[in-house]
């Protein structure tokens, strides 16, 4: 399944330390720039809805923080492309564990086929926090220090978190949660999106999607 394609998406790309294309921002796009801004100086589209499958079925990032049923996307969705892939980023409004509603920026990138469950948090919020797969421990013991990871075993939590993914993870702040949903990775942060959120999620993503290997993907 793929997303209709959106019209206007153009950008200029650059590469990371590892090598991974990510946009290529310019300098007022720095701190709280709304993404809305960034699309426009970009040539990136807005949609005013959540995009849907070619068949015309919503998709659902239900998982990570968001329980199915209780969150709602906010009314932009941007769409632009990071290297080889689309992403969408938008706020979307959800009910945390503690039952209040506030709002997350959310990223989610798509790549070439669908993607078993695996889900990484912040180890410090264990106490707040569920996920609905077995918790696995990797062979990084700084990785586990600073991150819980649940997948249906080891080898799977590898086949998304590739070394270079993981180290990303260690030397930035722990402020985001990850999960796949179908054909995306999808990374969350509370409170609405902005392009210090975004930069940090397509460095992150891109560096994921770049090491999924073929194997990883579901077959049908």
């Amino acid at each position: 399944m793929f997303f209709r394609s959106a019209r206007g998406i153009t950008g200029s790309w650059g590469h990371n330390a590892y090598g991974s294309n990510v946009p290529e921002y310019r300098p007022q796009h720095r701190g709280r720039t709304p993404i809305e801004q960034m699309a426009a100086q970009n040539g990136w589209a807005v949609l005013h809805q959540m995009p849907a499958y070619d068949d015309g079925s919503p998709i659902d990032l239900s998982g990570g923080p968001f329980a199915p049923g209780h969150w709602h996307p906010g009314a932009d969705v941007v769409h632009g492309q990071a290297g080889y892939w689309h992403f969408w980023a938008l706020t979307v409004t959800a009910r945390t564990r503690g039952d209040n509603w506030r709002p997350y920026a959310v990223t989610f990138m798509q790549v070439g086929g669908v993607l078993p469950y695996v889900h990484v948090y912040p180890e410090g919020w264990r106490a707040s926090l569920t996920s609905v797969m077995p918790e696995v421990h990797l062979e990084s013991g700084e990785f586990n220090d600073r991150f819980a990871t649940f997948a249906r075993d080891a080898q799977t939590a590898y086949g998304l978190l590739n070394p270079r993914a993981m180290q990303t993870l260690i030397d930035s702040p722990p402020l985001d949660e990850i999960w796949t949903a179908g054909q995306f990775v999808c990374a969350a942060r509370v409170d609405p999106h902005c392009a210090e959120t975004l930069g940090a999620h397509l460095t992150l993503l891109t560096t994921i999607a770049g090491g999924v290997p073929s194997s990883l993907y579901e077959r049908d």
